[in-house]
């Protein structure tokens, strides 16, 4: 986390007593940074082929194109997609998009 100001820091700190999920993900879906809820997205078994690759595979292509067309545009969107679970059974997410820029843009 050095890389991150004193600020952020503090920031994410405060974010991982939070049960959602919250996290930067990079270009590709890459997680960049989670919170502990969402650790599970680190697991190289869970992202080893597909960065998006914890998303319902018939959700799968539809989410990736939302995600990206948030970085583009830059406006935030609301996504629903389900979730498989260990047991068989499918949780519905959702998530809030939001794209966060640097000073070169």
């Amino acid at each position: 986390m050095s890389h991150w100001s004193l600020d952020e820091q503090k920031v994410l700190r405060a974010t991982d007593e939070a049960s959602d999920v919250i996290g930067l993900f990079d270009l590709d879906g890459t997680p960049l940074w989670v919170n502990a809820a969402g650790e599970y997205l680190r697991d190289p078994e869970v992202t080893k082929q597909d960065s998006f690759g914890h998303v319902h595979p018939e959700d799968r292509e539809r989410v990736r194109a939302e995600y990206m067309s948030v970085a583009r545009t830059g406006e935030p969107r609301r996504l629903e997609f389900r979730v498989p679970q260990v047991d068989g059974s499918k949780r519905l997410v959702q998530s809030e998009a939001t794209a966060v820029r640097d000073a070169s843009g």
